[in-house]
Order: C-alpha cells, then structure tokens, then sequence
C-alpha cells in the first residue's frame, strides 16, 4: 500500500505522558471486536467525521484494514486530524460555553490519548501492521495536548436529566471511568442515587454512522475498566453495565436522521454516547 512517511517523533517520551487508558482491539479481550467490521468501515468511509477520536480506539481492526487496502489513505488521516486541532486551537479563546456535548471541544486531546494509548495496547495490530500503527502514532501524537484538565471538571460537568445532547457524563466517563466516578461523589456533582440511575437504566442508540458492535465495543470497555478497578462503587456499576445492556437499534433505518435534518439540525449535536 502506499504510505505516508513522516518522521518519528519522541515516541517513548510521548506515552510516559499519556495516562494508562486505552482498550486493547482484541478479540481474547471482547469477542465483538471480530463482529460488525463491514458495517464500521462503511461508516469510516462514508465520512471521518462520522466516529470520534475515542470511537476509533474501538475501531483499530477496521482502520487498519482500510489502510492497508488503500481505501483510506494517510493524508486524509493528517487532514482530519489537522481539522480535529484547529477547532481545539480556536475553543481555547471561545467565551461561549458548550451546550451540545460534541460542542465540549477539550475532550477531543483526551479522546486522542484513549485512541494512541489504544494503538500501543492493541499488540496484535501493531506487529501485523508497524508501518501503519508507526504512522498513526506520528499523526495523532499532537493532537493529545491542550485537553480539559482534571481541575477544570467541576466547571465542565453538565447533567440535564434525560435531555439529549445535553450531557456530558458519558464523555468524561469513556476516558476517565472509574476516577471521574470517584470524581463526582467526592465533588458531589451529582447524588449517589441519580449516579445510581445513571449507570443502571441508560439506552443506547445504534445507527448507520454508529453501528450496534461499534456501541457495544465502546460499552463494554467502560464496563471493563469499571470492574477491574480498585474501588467498590465502581467495580459494582461495571458489573450492573455487563449486565443490563440496552440498546435501540436503528442500524437499518434509512430514516434515522430525517427528523434532524427536518428541525435543520446536525445529528452530531444529538450524539451522547
């Protein structure tokens, strides 16, 4: 396949820096990392904007295969990622405050630490594919800095009951798990009890751009992580996540988006989980 060649930069420094998140793409890890693959890459292809950075961490085996089939090429990868951190330049001198969760701009570097952290873990990938989990690493790498610090939280935090688009507990928790549990009991962010109806009675959506084993990948990371932790409370919400797995599926409808585009609004707005 054709390839990118960009020179390697400080790749040890880099991931001493990065937190110890990541999900390693192994079907020994979750079987549905062998499932779903031609309906994720269908929506790779239809527009990279269609998954997240933290998305694509749950989306290693498809990238790769779509690189290394010349069906996604690596300047088109540079691009979105150049795209991915003008918008963080910008929200840096925004006085506005978010709204719609994908509006929360400064998870987009935490979400590409996930993604980098995600290649390194994803061992399998990395022998079979050097070439391309080298150029990844290069291309991604910048994009990890300049994301909501840890004592920005309280001040981010956004929880409207069951309004769509609203919330932002989902993203802290996809990149944070367990200590953003501790993070809001501790902060009283949000009562144990709601915390607790949170966790156990949550529906996911599944779509064309967001197919059910993309979801399901992304679902039972957090699960995982929650349950392999030290704390109580959070090895209890992994195991009610395992559990009770509820999904809506709309992979099949063609008119899943029809009453967004009706209202003139983007669906990514809605996008919560």
């Amino acid at each position: 396949m054709k390839k990118l060649f960009i020179p390697i930069l400080s790749i040890f420094i880099t991931f001493q820096a990065l937190s110890q998140a990541g999900v390693n793409n192994s079907i020994n890890v979750d079987i549905d990392f062998g499932n779903g693959s031609d309906a994720i890459k269908a929506s790779i292809k239809e527009d990279l904007y269609n998954l997240n950075l933290y998305e694509y961490a749950h989306s290693l085996p498809e990238l790769y295969d779509l690189f290394d089939n010349d069906q996604l090429t690596f300047e088109a990868w540079k691009e979105h990622i150049d795209s991915l951190s003008h918008r963080v330049a910008i929200n840096r001198y925004d006085s506005i405050k978010p709204y719609y969760v994908v509006d929360y701009v400064g998870f987009i570097p935490l979400q590409a630490k996930f993604f980098v952290q995600s290649l390194e873990l994803s061992e399998d990938l990395k022998e079979r594919f050097p070439s391309i989990y080298e150029t990844l690493i290069t291309l991604t790498e910048s994009l990890t800095r300049n994301g909501y610090k840890r004592d920005e939280y309280d001040s981010i935090f956004a929880y409207y009951g069951s309004q769509v688009g609203g919330n932002n507990i989902w993203y802290f928790l996809q990149v944070e798990d367990c200590y953003f549990i501790e993070y809001i009991l501790e902060h009283e962010l949000l009562p144990k009890l709601t915390l607790d109806y949170v966790i156990d009675d949550y529906e996911i959506s599944s779509h064309r751009k967001l197919p059910i084993y993309l979801q399901k990948r992304k679902w039972q990371s957090i699960a995982r992580r929650l349950k392999e932790s030290s704390n109580p409370t959070c090895q209890k919400y992994g195991e009610i996540m395992l559990e009770t797995i509820d999904y809506a599926l709309f992979d099949n409808d063609n008119n899943f988006y029809r009453k967004y585009e009706l209202e003139g609004m983007n669906w990514f707005e809605f996008k919560e989980f």
